[in-house]
């Protein structure tokens, strides 16, 4: 799939999106800034998402424990924590390989895991910080 194509699709479900020179598109949805990345490359693989940096430096330990487990429940879906020299940042997001039908088809599904997982880490790690 191109870019486009991909774009295009992402429009169709009401979405008001643009892409990056790198191929990369970015959105809003539910108040949450998703990008989903592509490459030319490899043009049937996405990976949609949403990052995070501004992370409770109190919640960086939580984060290793509630990714792994987030990413084993939700199966399709992943979180990966970073964490290195430019800092500490979360990333939720659903990897697939699509033709435009199952893009189509899917893109409300992909959306609605990224947006649960987001909430379901959130909520717990709240949770969790007042314990």
């Amino acid at each position: 799939m191109t870019t486009q194509e991909l774009l295009e699709i992402i429009q169709r479900h009401n979405i008001q999106a643009e892409a990056d020179k790198d191929g990369d598109i970015h959105f809003t949805h539910e108040d949450i800034s998703m990008t989903l990345l592509h490459d030319d490359d490899d043009p049937n693989y996405i990976s949609l998402g949403a990052g995070f940096e501004d992370i409770d430096e109190e919640l960086h330990e939580a984060c290793y424990a509630l990714a792994a487990a987030l990413s084993q429940t939700y199966k399709v879906g992943k979180v990966i924590v970073y964490d290195d020299d430019e800092g500490f940042a979360l990333r939720f997001s659903v990897e697939a390989l699509v033709s435009p039908e199952i893009f189509d088809r899917d893109l409300p599904r992909y959306l609605d895991i990224v947006t649960e997982m987001i909430a379901d880490f959130f909520d717990t790690a709240a949770g969790e910080d007042g314990e």
